[in-house]
């Protein structure tokens, strides 16, 4: 995550959000494929949209706003 994400957000609240994302995943039998959809990126800022299919067929398709900081990609905003 990028410093101004969990800066904005709160790292506790961060935290929650992948637990509960870590608990739906298990729950839908885990994830089977992941697909990049769209990716644009102009200099520092990407922007990513994704989707993942899990192993009982579920889908759904997410979109990232990524931020290159000290050269790696961190999400900006999921």
């Amino acid at each position: 995550m990028s410093q101004e994400y969990v800066s904005r957000q709160g790292i506790d609240t961060i935290k929650e959000s992948i637990r509960q994302s870590a608990l739906w995943i298990k729950k839908d039998g885990g994830v089977k494929s992941i697909k990049v959809l769209k990716e644009d990126t102009v200099g520092d800022v990407a922007e990513v949209t994704i989707a993942d299919h899990s192993r009982w067929g579920d889908s759904s398709v997410v979109y990232y706003k990524l931020i290159r900081e000290k050269g790696d990609w961190k999400v900006g905003r999921p």
